[in-house]
């Protein structure tokens, strides 16, 4: 067979090429796929390679998944050669990849057990932080969007949990029959699409919220006072804001649900099927709206998911700030409540911003240069899955700290005391 070579725009050259040509001609059934970040060419190359050895000899990564991900479906064999490829051009992208990769291999032993420790101890508090702020006294437009703030990381960690006992701590994180069954890998595809739409509600609750507490502070500012009917309508108001904010987060991301595809293949060492999940658009029967589907899904991750809710975060914030600040000049009443309520929302903030601007820079980064979304973002894939977990398990700890009226209904809630009755809401945000 004659072999296919194709160039890396990023790690080619000549000899290589050479070298891998003449053991294909030696060997008469190698396809020699050499360093190619084309998903579309290699894919196409791929057509009909169902009883040939496909022989790769490239440290492209890009390469190496678009191989993998063609290939599952496919009953051919996958011979993996050594790293025989450099060029200067890109030595230090290599160097710093191979150093994130390192990294990322040893992290990801541990990953699972981490992640399920941080899990475990944040469903418990995101539980403490609905059980306070749906006691009846509590019931205000700011505590019922941090309420709905905690059920939505609640949902995100209950379902890391199993997520990572099957793909890490059991089975590690190398791709086998026994860690990628069918039964697992379908319910990885359900953890995917839940876990993400679950997260991005929580990411624009918090910039629903911050919205909602500067038209607070600011009417306040503007001298207004808050009646008891126009507090019953502001909670009315949340409730259908956050309704609207899940409702959009779903519709959004519907590009999400439909990218992703479970794809099989046979294990060359026990002739047992394995699943796995892969983009559409690396099928071999992918079409060109696949590609396309899969495009816009990562920009809007990385644009709707996480650049923009951090960019108006931090406007709100802003906002916030200055207005209390403004009122310290008018009235040092007013500032003592909503001076403490906005630092605490202020911190709220500046968590998500740590966590997520990071998220979306990368991706950003990615989107405009694709050789970093392997070298850069895939290897600090779990690294960003735990920051975000952390943030998750830390709101009650901040409430806790910051709102004394959170703590004192936390102690009461498990003190038995006869004839506790409180007739006004208070909020803590």
């Amino acid at each position: 067979m004659k072999p296919i070579v194709m160039r890396c725009e990023y790690l080619s050259s000549a000899a290589p090429i050479s070298a891998a040509s003449e053991r294909s001609e030696r060997a008469q059934t190698a396809q020699v796929v050499c360093c190619s970040c084309s998903s579309a060419s290699v894919r196409q190359s791929l057509v009909g390679a169902d009883e040939t050895v496909v022989v790769v000899s490239s440290r492209c990564l890009d390469l190496r998944q678009t191989v993998t991900t063609s290939m599952m479906s496919s009953k051919a064999e996958v011979t993996w050669t050594p790293e025989v490829v450099s060029d200067s051009n890109s030595s230090l992208t290599n160097e710093g990849h191979s150093a994130l990769s390192r990294f990322a291999l040893e992290y990801g032993r541990y990953h699972g057990y981490i992640s399920v420790v941080v899990c475990v101890l944040g469903i418990v508090c995101s539980l403490l932080v609905v059980a306070v702020l749906t006691r009846r006294h509590m019931l205000t437009s700011s505590n019922y969007m941090l309420t709905a703030l905690a059920v939505c990381d609640l949902i995100t960690m209950l379902s890391y949990i199993p997520y990572a006992i099957q793909f890490y701590c059991l089975y590690g994180v190398e791709v086998s029959p026994r860690r990628n069954t069918l039964a697992a890998v379908r319910f990885c595809l359900v953890h995917a699409n839940l876990s993400v739409t679950a997260h991005t509600a929580s990411i624009w609750i918090t910039v629903a919220l911050s919205a909602f507490r500067y038209s607070m502070v600011r009417s306040a500012t503007d001298g207004r006072t808050v009646s008891t009917v126009s507090a019953g309508n502001d909670l009315r108001k949340s409730r259908w804001l956050v309704l609207l904010v899940c409702a959009s987060c779903a519709v959004v991301l519907i590009p999400n649900y439909l990218t992703l595809v479970i794809a099989s293949k046979r294990d060359p060492a026990t002739n047992k099927t394995m699943y796995d999940i892969v983009p559409t658009s690396s099928q071999l029967n992918s079409t060109s709206i696949d590609v396309a589907l899969n495009t816009v899904n990562f920009w809007i991750h990385a644009l709707i998911i996480k650049l923009l809710p951090c960019v108006l975060m931090s406007v709100f914030g802003f906002l916030l700030v200055f207005t209390v600040r403004r009122q310290r000049r008018r009235s040092q009443r007013l500032l003592q409540g909503s001076g403490k309520r906005t630092a605490m929302l202020v911190s709220v903030i500046v968590l998500f911003l740590i966590t997520e601007f990071p998220q979306g820079v990368l991706a950003l980064i990615s989107g405009l240069k694709p050789i970093y979304f392997k070298t850069l973002y895939a290897p600090l894939g779990d690294v960003m899955d735990i920051a975000a977990l952390v943030n998750n398990a830390v709101n009650f700890v901040l409430y806790c700290a910051m709102s004394r009226q959170f703590r004192q209904t936390f102690i009461e809630l498990f003190t038995i005391k006869p004839n506790f009755l409180c007739g006004t809401s208070t909020t803590i945000v």
